[in-house]
């Protein structure tokens, strides 16, 4: 990323490349997806059906 930016692979410590480095090294050491979320109270709660972004994005009328 910093390469893509900037035009250099050199990280600077605790610059903004150094912290997302950190974020996706924490993240993809998770035992489970930290987005994984057991909505079972939401619905139990809010009156809806989820639906798969893929089946939303295939249903609206995007020719304008």
């Amino acid at each position: 990323m910093s390469r893509l930016i900037t035009g250099s692979e050199e990280v600077v410590p605790e610059s903004i490349w150094d912290r997302m480095g950190q974020f996706y090294t924490w993240y993809n050491a998770q035992p489970s997806s930290p987005l994984s979320v057991d909505m079972t109270q939401v619905l139990a709660v809010l009156p809806i059906r989820p639906t798969m972004l893929e089946d939303w994005a295939r249903r609206q009328d995007w020719s304008s």
